[in-house]
């Protein structure tokens, strides 16, 4: 998300408008959930010809991006203008990326999906299935232009190394997409960002993608990941088995990083975690609050803490 609040939410008032927001989704008269349901659906039942209940075909419209759209349009937040950058993806589960900006700090210039193919390695029939696209962004940010990818990675089902290929596969994406753009523009800003369902240490990251922890080891067409020194001191964005992941991150291509590029430069970055986004009791006590614990509701926010930066331009 593009916007220029700093604010730290600190009062009850805050709080409470942090709640509000969060839970504004209207339950689900079907099932009871309070969760927003993912859509798979591509058609929908016609009563009649042209007679439906909101929806004809996914490509017109999608109760997906529904919720994005109600979002945005919320009383505490209509004033601010977000926009949505957003494609339905092919993946099974009905995931998609999405982007929200305020055109008066963004400029859109062109929104794109990227497909990510997944092909297993010792598959010899040829087949590809696909899974959530890249969502590719670009615009300027205050003039500059900038080039964003947003992503979600394939999750670890069947085990972290059984399924590294897959978001080995997703990094390739990013990076291709990233070469054909340094390709032309060598000092472009680049930012890669989203639930990359792996550590800032892990191959896709390092070795794919080619992140890294320090910004004066970078090559010219490297990334820096301002989020490697708070996992390296334990610091995450997810519990699982009481470890601590840190599978949410943002990426910045080298001109964020060094002076003698001018323009915006990184400053901070946070993990945005605080006490009342905490599971207070139970076996859980400690993690993120999460909205479901299997079955059971918890009224929670995520299972996720959310990370941002902040960026400086001299004025």
């Amino acid at each position: 998300m593009f916007s220029n609040e700093t604010k730290t939410l600190k009062t009850k008032k805050h709080m409470s408008f942090t709640t509000d927001l969060i839970h504004s989704i209207p339950v689900d008269e079907t099932t009871g959930a309070i969760s927003v349901p993912i859509y798979q659906t591509t058609t929908f039942v016609h009563s009649s010809p042209g007679v439906h209940q909101g929806y004809d075909y996914t490509r017109s419209g999608n109760p997906t991006r529904k919720v994005l759209e109600d979002l945005v349009s919320r009383p505490e937040l209509r004033d601010r203008n977000y926009q949505i950058a957003h494609f339905d993806s092919p993946d099974e589960r009905g995931i998609d990326c999405g982007l929200l900006y305020q055109e008066k700090y963004f400029q859109l210039i062109s929104a794109k999906p990227m497909p990510v193919g997944l092909k297993e390695p010792k598959d010899t029939s040829g087949s590809v299935d696909y899974t959530r696209d890249v969502l590719y962004v670009a615009g300027l940010m205050d003039g500059e232009p900038v080039h964003v990818m947003v992503c979600h990675w394939p999750s670890r089902r069947g085990g972290e190394s059984a399924s590294a290929w897959m978001r080995a596969a997703a990094a390739a994406v990013c990076r291709r997409v990233a070469d054909s753009i340094q390709a032309v523009q060598p000092d472009a800003r680049i930012i890669v960002m989203g639930d990359l369902n792996d550590d800032p240490n892990n191959k896709s990251l390092t070795d794919v993608l080619l992140s890294r922890g320090n910004s004066a080891k970078m090559k010219e067409t490297d990334f820096y990941n301002p989020l490697f020194t708070e996992y390296k001191n334990g610091n995450g964005t997810l519990a699982y088995r009481d470890s601590w992941n840190l599978f949410d991150q943002i990426l910045v291509s080298k001109p964020f990083t060094s002076k003698r590029y001018g323009g915006w430069q990184l400053y901070k970055t946070v993990i945005f975690k605080q006490p009342w986004m905490l599971q207070t009791e139970g076996a859980y006590k400690g993690y993120p609050f999460r909205t479901f614990v299997g079955d059971n509701f918890m009224n929670g926010y995520s299972d996720h803490f959310p990370v941002y930066l902040f960026f400086l331009k001299r004025a």
